[in-house]
């Protein structure tokens, strides 16, 4: 298992933008494939999805493939929400695959 510091981002199309930085964690299951669990709080700009205020957490549950000894291609799911910290607090949920880029 190993740790470290992480920021993430998105945009959809319909104008919802969220950025965040936060905690991941990696549990590998092979020389090159892996889990990935991340925490990101983060700031959600609001487009045609209202999810109840600008502070949204992001939970992601991932399995990756490295493809070089800096790159890795991910599919996740994550859930987006409020936590309850607002009255209205519907949430989000995304499956996704993307290309994650160590620095």
């Amino acid at each position: 298992m190993s740790g470290a510091w992480g920021a993430a981002a998105r945009i959809d199309s319909e104008e919802n933008a969220w950025a965040g930085a936060g905690f991941i964690l990696n549990f590998p299951l092979s020389d090159s494939a892996f889990v990935e669990t991340s925490f990101m709080p983060g700031y959600y700009h609001e487009g045609e999805r209202d999810l109840g205020g600008e502070l949204q957490f992001r939970s992601l549950i991932g399995v990756g493939w490295a493809v070089s000894p800096s790159g890795s291609v991910v599919l996740s799911l994550d859930h987006i929400s409020n936590g309850g910290l607002e009255s209205h607090n519907p949430g989000t949920e995304t499956l996704t695959l993307g290309y994650r880029m160590a620095f």
